[in-house]
């Protein structure tokens, strides 16, 4: 277990998705700032997605700093450029689902020790971290990009 890689179980078929996702990992990569926020290394590419309408999604690209999250909402995993992307979908399945559990400590166990040994002894993730970076956000209407900028949200 001395990879970080996780096995995906989705597919990013829009190739300015990906791009988009390489971007952003290269800008928080590079950026001083934004690499003070990150401990070791540990972070997670997330992409955060919302069905404006029947034909308007928006992603917002950012990276996540824990796996709070995954308690109470499923996730999607990709590989893009060999880097593991967290995808949480539109909000439409809160409540229904969330993830697998055995998925959520091997992700904790991979990128962020300290939450594993709490999942490991069975007991709820109670912090979160707090990232206030911004978020690189596209725009798809009918699956073409319209609109790609940075932002504090989505």
């Amino acid at each position: 277990m001395n990879s970080k890689h996780l096995v995906s179980n989705i597919e990013i078929e829009n190739k300015e998705l990906k791009q988009a996702i390489l971007e952003y990992d290269s800008i928080i990569r590079h950026e001083p700032k934004l690499l003070a926020d990150i401990s070791n290394s540990s972070y997670l590419l997330t992409v955060y997605e919302k069905n404006v309408n029947d034909s308007v999604t928006k992603f917002a690209i950012t990276f996540s700093l824990d796996t709070w999250l995954m308690q109470e909402e499923p996730i999607w995993l990709a590989d893009v450029g060999g880097k593991t992307v967290v995808f949480y979908p539109s909000n439409t399945y809160r409540g229904i689902l969330s993830t697998n559990k055995k998925l959520h400590k091997e992700i904790s166990q991979r990128y962020f020790p300290k939450e594993y040994k709490l999942l490991a002894k069975g007991k709820k993730l109670n912090d979160f971290v707090t990232n206030d970076s911004p978020s690189l956000v596209l725009t798809f209407v009918r699956e073409k990009l319209v609109a790609k900028r940075m932002s504090r949200g989505i």
